[in-house]
C-alpha cells in the first residue's frame, strides 16, 4: 500500500517538475499543499494490497487518484473551494469534462469526487457531504453513465429485472413511518413520500424569520396562522428552493403540495413538539432539534434508513470505497418511491410529476416508468371510457 508521505513525496516531485521542465505539465501543479495533504490521506486509505488475501486494488487506485487530481486542480483554476464545494461546482466541472471526456470517464469522475467527500465526512474532516446524494442522470445532456451498484446488486439477486431505481409501494412506506422514533421523524417521512422532496430540499424548509419591533423587542411568532414562511397550510402547498439548480434556473423555485392529514401533523408538530426546542422561535427553520437550529439530510436519511430496519425492511447491500455500509432503504428511497407511484398508479403526467419532483430534463423523470404494460392498459382503457362518455354528451 502508498503512504500519505510517498504521495506527498511524489506530488511534489511532480510540483517542482513541472516548473524546471517547459515539456512536463501536471493538472496538479497549482494546487495548494493543504489540498494535497487531504487528498494523499485519502488515497491512502483506499489503496488496498494483500496478498495472502488476493486484494489489490490498485487499478481503481489509480483511477481515483487520476480524477481526484483532476477535479483539485480544475478548483485551483477555478476559484473553487476544495474544502467547501457546492453541488453546483460539480455541475460545472461536468459542463467542463462533457465533450471532452467519454461518458464512462465522466461517471468515473464524478463518482471519485463523491466518494471523496463522502470519506471525508465520515472522517469528520468536513460536518457535511456536499456530494450526498448527487445524481448524474439529471444532467441536462445524455451521459450514459453505469448501473449504480444497488441496482446491480439486486439484479444479479433476482429481485429486479431491468428497473433503474430502488421504490417500494405505500404499504412499506407506512410501515416504515409508523416505525419513527419521534413525530419529527415521521412527519418528516411522511412529507418526503407525499411530495418527492429530497432530504436536503426537507431541512431548508422555512417557516418564517425572527423579527423585531421599533425597540429591538424580539416578535413572537405566530404559529398558528396559515402562511408561515415557505408553508401555506391554507392551501397545502409549500415553496421549495430546488437542490443542484442556480437561481436562473426556471425550476430553482417549485411548488409542491401535501395532503389534508399531513396537515393535522404539521400543526400538531409546529404547535406542540417544535416548542419544546430551544431554537423554536430563533431558527426559521420548519424541522429543528433538541440540539441543532436545523436538521442535517444526513440525519433524516439515517432516520429513516433505522425506522426501516425496525419495520424489518432494510438490508446492507455493500460497502462503499470508504468502508461504510449502503443500504437497500435510505431517505431518498421515498423520493423515488413517490415518483414511481405517481408515475405508474396514479393520473398524474409525466410533465408535472417532472415539475414537482424540480427534474430539469423529462428523460429523467422517464427512468420511473415501469416496464410491466399493466398500468399503461389500464391508463388507455380508462382514457378510452372517457372518450365514450365525451361522445355521447
Amino acid at each position: 500500500m502508498v503512504s500519505t508521505k510517498e504521495l506527498l513525496d511524489e506530488f511534489e516531485a511532480k510540483k517542482e517538475r513541472t516548473e524546471n521542465d517547459d515539456e512536463y505539465e501536471w493538472i496538479g501543479a497549482n494546487v495548494d499543499d493543504d489540498v494535497l495533504k487531504r487528498i494523499a490521506k485519502w488515497l491512502s486509505f483506499l489503496h488496498v494490497v494483500d496478498e495472502d488475501a488476493g486484494r489489490d486494488n490498485t487499478s481503481t487506485y489509480l483511477n481515483r487518484k487520476s480524477n481526484i487530481i483532476s477535479w483539485a486542480g480544475w478548483c485551483a483554476d477555478n476559484e473553487v473551494d476544495f474544502f467547501n464545494p457546492k453541488q453546483s461546482d460539480l455541475w460545472a466541472h461536468v459542463d467542463y469534462i462533457y465533450g471532452n471526456l467519454a461518458d464512462t470517464s465522466i461517471s468515473a469522475r464524478t463518482s471519485s469526487v463523491c466518494i471523496h467527500y463522502l470519506w471525508a465526512s465520515n472522517r469528520d474532516h468536513i460536518s457535511e457531504n456536499p456530494f450526498d446524494r448527487f445524481e448524474l442522470d439529471e444532467y441536462e445532456k445524455e451521459i450514459d453513465a453505469n448501473t449504480p451498484k444497488q441496482i446491480s446488486i439486486l439484479i444479479s439477486r433476482g429481485e429486479l429485472k431491468d428497473e433503474n431505481v430502488i421504490a417500494i409501494p405505500p404499504k412499506a412506506v407506512k410501515a416504515i413511518w409508523q416505525e419513527a422514533d419521534s413525530l419529527l421523524v415521521e412527519l418528516g417521512i411522511r412529507l418526503m413520500w407525499e411530495t418527492g422532496l429530497r432530504a436536503k430540499e426537507l431541512s431548508t424548509i422555512e417557516i418564517g424569520e425572527t423579527e423585531y419591533d421599533e425597540d429591538g423587542e424580539k416578535i413572537h411568532p405566530d404559529w398558528s396562522e396559515n402562511k408561515l414562511g415557505h408553508l401555506d397550510r391554507k392551501e397545502r402547498h409549500i415553496s421549495i428552493k430546488t437542490a443542484k439548480t442556480k437561481p436562473k434556473d426556471e425550476n430553482h423555485w417549485r411548488s409542491v403540495w401535501y395532503s389534508d392529514q399531513l396537515d393535522r401533523l404539521l400543526h400538531e408538530y409546529i404547535t406542540g413538539v417544535r416548542t419544546e426546542s430551544k431554537y423554536h422561535e430563533e431558527s426559521p427553520y420548519l424541522f429543528v432539534t433538541s440540539k441543532k437550529p436545523q436538521i442535517r439530510p444526513s440525519w433524516i436519511s439515517r432516520k429513516v434508513k433505522n425506522a426501516a430496519y425496525d419495520a424489518g425492511l432494510n438490508e446492507p447491500l455493500y460497502k462503499d470505497a470508504a468502508g461504510k455500509d449502503r443500504h437497500l432503504i435510505t431517505g431518498h428511497t421515498l423520493r423515488h418511491s413517490f415518483a414511481s407511484y405517481r408515475a405508474n398508479h396514479s393520473e398524474m403526467k409525466l410533465h408535472i410529476l417532472a415539475n414537482t419532483m424540480g427534474h430539469r430534463k423529462l428523460d429523467t423523470t422517464r427512468k420511473y416508468i415501469s416496464k410491466d404494460d399493466k398500468p399503461a392498459r389500464r391508463q388507455s382503457e380508462d382514457v378510452h371510457r372517457q372518450l365514450r362518455q365525451e361522445f355521447k354528451s
